[in-house]
């Protein structure tokens, strides 16, 4: 079974042939019928490896995905469109390549590779048309294609491990580059260290009309997704529990703010240290930059801006709790404006998707 706010309940059944071992082709599906709106949905994906005994690359996964899943209520749906669904739907379909380059060191804890992937995302949406009178509505589906090529690199040693990735985005009306290092310096006591992120990302091109590709310097939340690549279970809720659900991407503020949205170029510190207690607890340090932030906010000719606090990591990037303890003046102005309560503050991260079997075996494997 699934759940979303949208969907509600949904029930299927689960077919695969994944296993502990690895295999040459290996496959998921997992349709599912939302009960509340008389629909299908559900996801899928097929891998295929290969194992060349010599060339530039020592491995190559050939996959397909696709999924389909509401991400919002109508909230128009009434007598007055009796036609109109009930909710919006999304799928998407992405097909992609991983390509991982030989080493020359056989034993090296260090894998370099290559990702080139296509998303295609239809969307039901709500068209507005201005006419005589003021404007009319009509439903629709729209069509969305983002091609991206990555090259990523991780060295999974017990000791200071570290990650670097870039990623070139490319669509109809952008071209985004994005770089990402991620990097742990342990301490001596098991299972502690200090975490540094650092984020840089800017546009060689953004002429979007319809949709939103900025660069954000806060983390995430469920409509900033447009790929549709996470899972979130209130994705375009604006109340409640739900909206208060992010992941650390871009500018990977844990605040929740519209202060640092860019159509330009964006860069980014985060940091997070474990404290010296037998608890999963770590303090928290963001800093960062954009185009455009000595001129955002009348009366602030600030170069920086920043946010701190408590992070509780119940499951390291996948169950976490951020209570922020101070941040910048442009920050506190933007949710002094929008009345934004202490406890609306306060996110988390649930990052379902870190919790998938595949995903589980796939990172014992690489830790042997």
């Amino acid at each position: 079974g699934a759940w979303n706010r949208y969907n509600q309940w949904m029930a299927g059944m689960h077919l695969t042939n994944m296993d502990l071992i690895p295999e040459k082709t290996e496959f998921f599906l997992t349709p599912l019928f939302d009960f509340k709106n008389k629909q299908l949905t559900g996801i899928g994906e097929i891998n295929h490896h290969f194992y060349p005994y010599s060339g530039l690359f020592s491995g190559v996964t050939v996959s397909l995905s696709g999924k389909r899943f509401a991400y919002d209520n109508n909230r128009l749906h009434s007598d007055t469109f009796p036609d109109s669904k009930p909710v919006f739907m999304y799928s998407r379909v992405v097909p992609s390549v991983r390509m991982i380059f030989r080493s020359n060191r056989p034993r090296s804890r260090k894998e370099h590779s290559l990702m080139v992937r296509h998303v295609t995302v239809w969307q039901d949406e709500i068209r507005y048309t201005a006419n005589g009178s003021g404007f009319s509505r009509d439903f629709i589906s729209t069509e969305q294609n983002i091609s991206e090529i990555g090259y990523d690199v991780i060295h999974s040693k017990a000791i200071d491990p570290w990650r670097f990735n870039t990623t070139m985005q490319h669509g109809s009306e952008h071209l985004k580059i994005t770089a990402e290092l991620n990097y742990r310096f342990s301490f001596k006591k098991k299972n502690k260290g200090f975490d540094v992120r650092i984020f840089a990302g800017g546009f060689l091109r953004n002429e979007t009309t319809v949709r939103n590709y900025n660069l954000r310097m806060s983390g995430w939340k469920g409509r900033d997704d447009y790929l549709f690549d996470e899972i979130y279970f209130g994705r375009n809720d604006s109340r409640g529990l739900w909206p208060n659900q992010f992941l650390v991407k871009d500018g990977g503020f844990k605040i929740a703010t519209a202060i640092g949205q860019t159509r330009d170029w964006l860069a980014a510190v985060n940091l997070q240290a474990d404290l010296p207690l037998p608890l999963p607890v770590k303090l928290y340090f963001d800093i960062g930059t954009f185009e455009g932030i000595t001129t955002v906010i009348e009366g602030e000719s600030k170069v920086v801006m920043f946010n701190g606090g408590l992070a509780v990591s119940l499951i390291k990037n996948t169950l976490e709790v951020y209570v922020p303890l101070f941040y910048s003046s442009d920050i506190r102005r933007n949710l002094e404006v929008n009345n934004v309560s202490f406890a609306e503050q306060i996110r988390f991260v649930f990052n379902i998707r870190n919790l998938a079997p595949v995903k589980l075996r796939d990172d014992l494997i690489n830790s042997i």
